[in-house]
């Protein structure tokens, strides 16, 4: 089976770096998500293989809870890639750790067209 991890593996980092950064810029946190979104959407046909990615799961929803509050236009798609990591235990026990969930305001999002 082809590791379709690598463009997850490589955002990480990028998260990382975002989150550290002082007064994150919202075109710094779109593109470091778009580069996450696709690492996540390129797991989605084998979620097994999340298990394996174990670096930064906690910072990882973190980005997803600090862009969600700053930018809930991305709702739908953060909430697309919660669903991903959520279907692989490691990822989901990694959740839980983070505080301040309810920041994923799901009355934020606009219904779709």
């Amino acid at each position: 089976m082809a590791d379709r991890t690598k463009r997850l593996k490589e955002a990480i980092p990028e998260v990382v770096k975002a989150l550290e950064e002082q007064g994150i810029r919202n075109d710094k946190l779109t593109s470091t998500f778009t580069n996450l979104r696709r690492g996540i959407n390129d797991v989605k046909r084998t979620p097994e293989q999340l298990d394996g990615v174990a670096s930064n799961r906690k910072e990882v929803w973190e980005f997803l809870l600090v862009l969600f509050d700053k930018d809930p236009k991305y709702g739908k798609q953060i909430l697309s890639c919660a669903w991903t990591l959520l279907d692989s235990a490691p990822w989901a026990e990694a959740f839980i750790e983070v505080e301040d969930k309810k920041r994923f305001a799901l009355w934020n999002i606009s219904a779709g067209k």
